[in-house]
């Protein structure tokens, strides 16, 4: 009775295989630039984000999810063959010398650009802050992202779902961004 049941799987398995896995065109590492938005009540600041890396992993138990390397492990269901959308994400807070930090991803989106070397990235959401000199504040962020496949993968890159909130991790310096321009928007 076994027998049937595991060549039923096997088939269906390579006949999954055989059609293709349109996340293959996500997986990768890539090198970013584009834009950081923070709005703070009405001040709103613009900066240049300049050769960052992100890494993009396909779920191996979940075929329409992807995980980026980004903060605390944020996924994407795919939406069609050349798109996804970013899912709802509270990360744990976590502070560092200055400020206590929590941030909510409640909105993005990704796809291929023009090639399909290429990636288009756009995230929404909020940081909430609580600084020791007594600032604090919500800050609003939009995340616009375009990225170039790179030949080589990014050292140390992690296990899907298992990135860490340490400061030397990929993304690392993505987040730093963020959080400077949430703090500067409290001065």
């Amino acid at each position: 009775m076994r027998r049937p049941q595991a060549l039923v799987a096997v088939m269906l398995t390579l006949g999954v295989c055989a059609c293709g896995d349109p996340r293959r065109d996500f997986v990768g590492s890539y090198g970013v630039s584009g834009t950081l938005t923070t709005t703070l009540g009405s001040r709103q600041t613009t900066s240049s984000i300049k050769d960052e890396s992100l890494e993009v992993v396909a779920d191996a138990f979940d075929s329409d999810k992807l995980y980026l390397d980004f903060d605390c492990g944020l996924s994407g269901t795919m939406s069609d063959e050349k798109s996804f959308r970013l899912d709802d994400k509270v990360c744990p807070a976590y502070a560092d010398d200055e400020c206590r930090y929590l941030w909510h991803f409640n909105n993005g989106q990704g796809s291929r650009t023009g090639d399909d070397a290429g990636i288009g990235l756009s995230f929404r959401g909020t940081i909430s802050v609580d600084c020791s000199d007594g600032s604090s504040g919500v800050v609003a962020f939009i995340l616009a992202l375009k990225g170039t496949r790179l030949n080589e993968p990014l050292p140390g890159a992690g296990v899907p779902g298992g990135q860490s909130l340490d400061p030397r991790a990929s993304g690392a310096s993505l987040r730093g961004l963020l959080e400077g321009a949430a703090r500067d928007g409290l001065r």
